[in-house]
């Protein structure tokens, strides 16, 4: 009885022995060799003289992941007021004031940055001078409690330095993420408390400011080529765009286009002031003949008008152009003086019987026949008393124009 149960446990020990061995073979048979584990899957199981290729190889041959996408491309509001840059993985905002330039950095997601590590410096140049120096960036540290993470300032005193006038380029290392070097350039501008925009109606005041500015700050067109402008103040400034769709660009950056209204306002101002003056309107009276005018009418001889002989259609009619004497045939020719009077004061002078004794004192530099309305001031209609017994006049006698 012994013997038989010693007999049953030395076959259940054979056959679990055979089973466990089973296993192992099962496993060694189907587990892949050392050499293909380290060239295909780069586990612990390479040799040392043949090392595993980075995962992030084996990913760039077995496909195309394309360009990087740049996370930078969503417009940022400014936390601090300033001015904001973007670039493909960051968000910079610089803050200028009299003493210092303060540099924030968030990451592509809009979230600060610790500022501890990031060395840098800040370039800064003056268009006006040509003077330009490096400064340091230096970080400083803000309490935990405020939820900042510091951020790196420049100490330099720029209170001397207008708007407009210098170029900033900040150069940033050891920045933490998949940009560590960054180079970016921004014009210098005064930080100022957020400017207030508020929409106005349109005056009849507003026509002589929207000529003077003329050009809409933000899609530089002509102001009225997409219909009436549009006010806005800009704190205390008027600044005029052409459309809707200006409105939101200037109240998110209300001290820019203020700078930049201010600017074109400026050069249209330079522009009129180089050209030339409009002629002036001049000054145009009848004046009754006296004996003292008879040598002078013999002296002019004809009706710069008409061509014909002065006192063929009556006695002749007296302007006073600026101060000097024309004699015109009749009444009807005073409106052809009135459109182009230097025209006929040249002409008269030319015809005159004596022109090398009497020269005239005005020379004309081109002289062009009369424009009807080219001095766009109001003709005076003539009078009953005047028409009477011209040849110009209405009536049966025969009209010499």
């Amino acid at each position: 009885m012994g013997f038989c149960k010693r007999r049953i446990k030395c076959s259940w020990l054979h056959s679990s022995v055979v089973n466990v061995l089973g296993l192992v073979l099962a496993v060694v048979a189907f587990q892949p060799s050392a050499d293909l584990w380290a060239h295909g899957a780069g586990g612990h199981g390479a040799s040392d003289k043949q090392a595993s290729p980075k995962p992030s190889a084996v990913m760039d041959k077995s496909r195309s992941l394309g360009p990087i996408a740049n996370f930078a491309d969503r417009p940022m509001q400014p936390r601090h007021g300033g001015q904001i840059t973007a670039t493909k993985h960051h968000y910079f905002e610089v803050v200028y004031t009299p003493n210092e330039a303060r540099l924030y950095v968030y990451n592509a997601s809009q979230l600060g940055v610790n500022a501890r590590y990031i060395k840098g410096d800040a370039l800064m140049t003056v268009r006006s001078s040509g003077q330009s120096g490096r400064f340091p960036l230096e970080v400083v540290a803000q309490p935990t409690y405020t939820g900042d993470l510091g951020y790196l300032v420049a100490k330099v005193d720029v209170s001397q330095v207008q708007d407009g006038d210098m170029d900033v380029q900040f150069e940033l290392h050891k920045l933490p993420s998949e940009e560590p070097s960054v180079s970016f350039t921004q014009a210098f501008f005064l930080t100022r408390p957020p400017l207030p925009v508020r929409r106005e109606s349109l005056f009849a005041a507003d026509q002589q400011p929207v000529i003077q500015q003329s050009i809409c700050p933000v899609t530089e067109t002509r102001l009225g080529d997409h219909g009436d402008p549009i006010k806005l103040m800009v704190g205390d400034r008027p600044v005029y765009v052409c459309c809707e769709g200006c409105v939101q660009q200037v109240q998110n950056d209300p001290h820019g286009y203020v700078q930049k209204t201010s600017h074109i306002v400026q050069v249209n101002s330079t522009a009129r002031r180089a050209s030339p003056p409009a002629p002036q309107r001049p000054q145009i009276t009848l004046a009754q003949l006296t004996a003292n005018d008879r040598a002078l009418v013999q002296q002019q001889g004809t009706c710069p008008v008409m061509d014909g002989p002065l006192g063929g259609h009556g006695d002749p009619v007296k302007l006073m152009v600026d101060g000097r004497p024309l004699y015109v045939c009749c009444q009807g020719c005073v409106g052809q003086v009135e459109q182009n009077p230097y025209f006929f004061l040249d002409k008269a002078a030319r015809k005159s019987r004596d022109v090398a004794t009497q020269p005239t004192a005005y020379v004309a530099t081109e002289i062009q026949p009369p424009v009807p309305n080219a001095w766009f001031y109001e003709r005076r209609p003539p009078s009953k008393a005047a028409t009477g017994g011209s040849c110009c006049s209405t009536g049966s006698g025969a009209s010499c124009h």
